[in-house]
């Protein structure tokens, strides 16, 4: 018996990735678990990053040679650089939304880098233009010029174009379509690495019932600067620069972000939180502490993976080997001085090979856990440098939240995080037991909380489990519990137990084997 509505869960990579590259990104690791069994239960959807011809021509398959795979490598590289295709991901897109939608089924937006910005970018197509009816496929550019009339500072303009695009929504497109859950590792605020494009209403998503979105601690680089989203109209238009935008408080008094919008930030650099750096020399990778965590929410938010997929991957890639694994910087100099870890064979019915482990135990005196520039080419590295060095327009946030725009070079600075982000739990465990960890743009309370530990780490002393610090809802942790600890440990003698690692999974594990 079909079910009365269906699932339609979309997946966008991040810049050049794509199946086959490097190793799996986070974003194809779960498209790779979903099930797709069943069309009238859950339809699925995957699109290869910026930087990856999509667009394939199928009557030239047989007559491919050098020089044309030179002009579309050429091609690729100059479309991660400028992002010359951003409108063709999105409206292909667009267009599979259009064609597959039916009223009261649930849409499913997950995305890692660039690919974050083209979900966002579709979500807030979605909610200014609207939905098309499925038989008005060819209205298609006509919806998509009047969406990127308003993308001047990525804001709309009062007079007449807000009257004709409602006019246009109620015309020709379905009356109220939400999206289920937009889960994003580590969006960015550059759609191109040297071009930048704004798009309207990328940052405010009242239509989004729920968002979780994965965010970088360690990332240097000024073009992939964190893209965050705003808390109210107040903060999105106070961090415009452009006088002329202000009254632009009258159009945007009604918009809300997302009733249950949950940012946090995990230790590691960009791909550190969104996949495809390779397995580590004990075959383990950082990555999947964020993959644990966005499964957890899309297990308890409705989207169907295929049977036994969850546990495979909870078995495979526990907590631990997952916190303690190495992580990367791609301005860094250094490369490892090992190969990196192959795989075993996988089984016919295994979806994840099983990785050459060696056991990582807690250790007093710390791991090294620094991978440098990975498998990264030094080449790669000087020309990151390069932009680093030059004074590329680029945005960035300010303490208080506001974003402007900068012409300055960057020189690898690190992040800036907002006050009261929130931080995920892992960072505690790898500031404790990996010793070449570098964590200095992160809240003093959570570096004074980490020294004092390490100070009485062994002592006899009560112990007391780190979920008691930790909000279980959002695996984060909680800045007013671990002041309190603190001033605690002062008068008695307090200490965390820190073997019992905190399983963002393993809260929906339970629910996931039953639905199988």
């Amino acid at each position: 018996m079909n079910a009365p509505f269906k699932s339609i869960v979309m997946c966008f990579d991040g810049t050049n990735n794509n199946f086959g590259k490097r190793s799996p990104s986070n974003v194809l690791k779960l498209y790779r678990m979903l099930d797709r069994e069943n069309p009238f239960e859950q339809i699925c959807y995957y699109q290869p990053g910026i930087g990856n011809n999509i667009r394939v021509d199928y009557g030239s398959i047989g007559s491919r040679n050098h020089f044309s795979s030179l002009i579309e490598h050429i091609q690729m590289d100059l479309d991660a650089a400028f992002a010359f295709t951003i409108d063709y991901h999105v409206i292909e897109a667009y267009k599979f939304l259009i064609k597959q939608f039916c009223p009261g089924d649930k849409i499913y937006l997950f995305g890692f880098s660039r690919g974050s910005f083209v979900a966002r970018i579709l979500a807030g197509m979605i909610h200014k233009i609207g939905l098309l009816d499925q038989s008005l496929q060819t209205m298609v550019p006509t919806a998509w010029k009047m969406y990127q009339k308003w993308e001047k500072n990525g804001q709309p303009t009062e007079g007449d174009s807000c009257e004709s695009l409602e006019e246009f929504r109620k015309t020709f497109c379905r009356q109220k379509v939400e999206i289920e859950l937009m889960g994003l590792f580590d969006s960015v605020n550059s759609c191109g690495i040297i071009i930048d494009r704004m798009f309207p209403y990328t940052s405010i998503t009242s239509h989004v019932k729920h968002i979780r979105h994965a965010i970088s601690i360690n990332e240097r680089r000024c073009r992939f600067k964190e893209n965050l989203f705003a808390q109210n109209p107040e903060q999105e238009l106070g961090a415009m620069s452009d006088p002329e935008l202000q009254p632009l408080f009258s159009v945007m008094q009604d918009q809300r972000c997302s009733d249950d919008m949950v940012e946090v930030w995990f230790p590691g650099d960009h791909s550190d939180i969104g996949g495809s750096w390779p397995l580590d020399e004990n075959g383990h990778q950082l990555s999947n502490v964020s993959l644990r965590w966005m499964l957890s929410f899309a297990l308890e938010f409705g989207v169907l993976f295929k049977q036994g997929a969850i546990n495979e991957f909870s078995t495979k890639f526990p907590p631990k080997d997952c916190v303690l694994a190495c992580h990367h910087d791609n301005l860094s100099l250094k490369r490892p001085p090992y190969m990196f870890n192959d795989c075993q064979p996988m089984g016919r019915d295994d979806l994840f090979p099983v990785p050459s482990k060696t056991p990582i135990e807690l250790s007093e005196t710390g791991e090294k856990g620094n991978c440098g520039r990975g498998d990264s080419s030094l080449i790669a590295t000087w020309f990151w440098w390069f932009v680093e060095i030059l004074p590329f327009g680029y945005l960035t946030r300010q303490n208080d939240g506001k974003w402007v725009t900068r012409y300055w070079p960057n020189f690898g600075n690190h992040r800036i995080i907002p006050k009261g982000a929130k931080i995920h739990w892992s960072l505690l465990w790898r500031s404790m037991f990996i010793s070449d960890y570098r964590y200095s743009n992160v809240p003093l309370i959570y570096q004074d909380f980490v020294n004092s530990e390490k100070m009485e780490h062994g002592h006899k002393r009560t112990k007391i489990a780190i979920l008691s610090l930790v909000d279980c809802r959002t695996g984060a942790l909680d800045e007013t519990k671990i002041s309190s600890l603190l001033e605690e440990r002062r008068k008695h003698q307090m200490a965390v137990d820190w073997n019992a690692l905190p399983d963002d999974l393993n809260r929906c594990i339970r629910y996931s084997v039953g639905k199988e």
